[in-house]
């Protein structure tokens, strides 16, 4: 279970990494295109495009991406000290499904404005910032003492692969 836990846990943090690529509009792009449909002789039709595309700049780009880790790194260690106080699985498990659900909540907030997926990404940072640092006590109580350097690089390296 933590190692399907950890699974979302990546893939609610890289998906805006690789849906931004088609969530931005580009003009060296449209032109690529442009110029590829008018050489193969090839009619677009637009009526079936219904994908929004954000008029984001580089710089915007950059801040979107990077500040998921400004709440990531500032509950590091309160995050760890919470799963300690009311429980591993009370923080891992809340922490994951909050996130999921303000992921689902991003193309929504994306077209509210630039702010807003600044701010959810931040609290995606805040949540998913808590789950790592909840595996120490869960392993520390779930792990037989002989087994636990076992199981966390074992962990550790599955997740990394």
């Amino acid at each position: 279970m933590v190692l399907l836990g950890f699974m979302l846990n990546y893939a609610l943090r890289v998906n805006l990494t690789i849906a931004i690529v088609e969530m931005i509009f580009d003009e060296k792009d449209a032109q690529v295109v442009a110029n590829l449909t008018e050489s193969l002789n090839v009619t677009e039709h637009p009526e079936h495009i219904t994908q929004t595309r954000y008029h984001w700049d580089t710089k915007q780009k950059n801040h979107l991406l990077g500040c998921f880790f400004w709440g990531y790194v500032l509950t590091e260690v309160p995050g760890g000290r919470l799963a300690e106080v009311i429980g591993a699985r009370r923080v891992f498990g809340y922490s994951t499904l909050l996130a999921s659900i303000l992921t689902l909540l991003s193309p929504g907030a994306a077209a509210l404005g630039f702010g807003w997926i600044v701010a959810l990404r931040v609290v995606l940072g805040f949540l998913l910032g808590a789950t790592w640092p909840a595996i120490l006590p869960m392993a520390s109580k779930w792990i037989p003492p002989m087994d636990r350097s076992k199981f966390m690089s074992n962990m550790m390296g599955k997740l990394y692969i």
